[in-house]
């Protein structure tokens, strides 16, 4: 029978013989992992929560008084003969609450790719899979089931199960399992922003990928080289260094000219442009699975072609117009918030860029003066507007609109305080060609 999406199997009679219990253990799979992709418009994501929405809540409290609920768990693991442990109530209600929400930010660890699948079949990948779970979303889980000395432990859990298997790696070399758990490791400090320990994890994973016929070729249907490519976007992007992991380009075609650019045609802001329009149409919690999936692969891609050309090009106004695209995949397609550590350093990698193109000197924001305008608008929105880089953008911007500053702050203002919820409706038409209206920009703003 089904309870609160989860399927109950009762066991009577003689023990089931290897071969039924083989069955029974890709009916259950089958069942929790692909009914999951089917899916449900009350589903909210978890990250979007503000403080305001705890107050005076207890968010879960219910599970506390179906005890029955966790046992079905239990009986699950148990007939599929599945080689991971449930060791206490935090664990399964990490795992139930990981069934039941959507990545906001359309990852590759969440269940709408399927990766719990492949989880349940090894220890230490879904002991770190809960780890990475568990950590991104402690502070809106209920206390009574989670804090975060539990996520602690569940860090320490993750690392035991792991080690062992890295001194007695197998004659083909460390397993596919072992990869995708250190990867989730480096995954997550990367978005929390723990850069030391994200790079210990990192140089384990490139010293186990070396010697490998590219990433590609690892298994789980392609998600363990999407979690390595998205690694390392973040790993480049936070420590400043060129992507390691290389593979063929991801995009069809070049994507931005050596000649100074024309923002009309910039290709990766026409791609942004389409993901965008996507989205309107179709927001994330109301597409299907299946296209959720898909955006989220679009934006890895462009996110990994803009990282590319910003790493190898000189300062000019085409790496100004990559690192605000960049920026702005990151703040309002993927729906980040101005805290997140990715975007705080876009921010700042943005203010570089333009700082840079401006002490060379010669006028070449003249040549393209809405670039640098569209450059700040975003820097500007995509920042917390009371911090050091959102002054400096908000200032550089009213600078750059001379007469009509008062106008474009209000607006900027305005947009500010819209709650993005997800879609980047408000911010669509900062791609459009004639996205602003100026009677004049000054582009010597420093």
């Amino acid at each position: 029978m089904d309870e609160d999406d989860f399927l109950f199997i009762e066991e009577t009679g003689a023990r089931h013989k290897p071969a039924t219990k083989s069955r029974i253990k890709m009916h259950v799979m089958d069942r929790v992992v692909k009914r999951k992709r089917t899916p449900k418009l009350d589903r909210t994501p978890v990250r979007r929560l503000e403080s305001k929405d705890l107050q005076g809540k207890q968010m879960h409290t219910h599970y506390a008084d179906h005890p029955g609920l966790f046992a079905g768990i239990d009986d699950m693991v148990r007939l599929a003969g599945l080689p991971i442990e449930l060791g206490n109530t935090d664990m399964k209600f990490i795992l139930h609450h990981f069934l039941n929400t959507h990545s906001p930010l359309m990852c590759t660890i969440a269940s709408e790719t399927g990766w719990l699948k492949y989880a349940l079949e090894d220890g230490a990948l879904f002991t770190s899979t809960l780890y990475y779970w568990a950590l991104l979303n402690h502070q809106r889980l209920s206390v009574k089931f989670l804090n975060l000395e539990s996520v602690i432990r569940l860090k320490g859990l993750a690392i035991s199960k792991i080690s062992p298997r890295l001194s007695t790696p197998n004659h083909g070399g460390v397993d596919d399992a072992v990869i995708a758990s250190v990867a989730c490791l480096a995954n997550v400090n990367l978005k929390i922003g723990n850069l030391e320990e994200a790079k210990t994890h990192f140089r384990g994973l490139t010293a186990m990928i070396r010697g490998r016929r590219g990433i590609h070729s690892l298994g789980y249907e392609g998600l363990i080289a999407r979690l390595l490519k998205a690694t390392d976007n973040f790993h480049a992007q936070l420590s400043g260094t060129k992507l390691s992991f290389e593979e063929p380009t991801e995009l069809p075609r070049e994507i931005y000219s050596s000649s100074p650019l024309n923002f009309s045609c910039n290709e990766i802001v026409t791609h942004l442009c389409g993901i965008a329009t996507k989205l309107i149409a179709s927001p994330k919690d109301s597409m299907s699975l299946e296209e959720r999936v898909s955006i989220g692969q679009r934006l890895l891609a462009s996110d990994r072609e803009i990282l590319k050309y910003i790493h190898t090009a000189s300062p000019c106004i085409s790496t100004v117009v990559a690192t605000g695209a960049l920026l702005y995949s990151h703040a309002f397609l993927r729906n980040m918030e101005p805290s997140y550590p990715l975007v705080k350093a876009a921010v700042n990698q943005l203010k570089i860029s333009i700082a840079a193109v401006c002490a060379l000197g010669g006028g070449l924001f003249d040549e393209n003066p809405l670039a640098l305008v569209w450059a700040l608008f975003v820097g500007a929105l995509a920042s917390q507007d009371r911090s050091p880089d959102g002054i400096w953008f908000r200032r550089c911007l009213e600078r750059a609109c001379e007469a009509d500053g008062q106008r474009i702050m209000e607006c900027l203002q305005t947009l500010t305080d819209t709650q993005n919820h997800g879609t980047p409706q408000p911010f669509y038409w900062m791609l459009q060609d004639n996205w602003i209206q100026l009677s004049s920009v000054n582009t010597k703003i420093l």
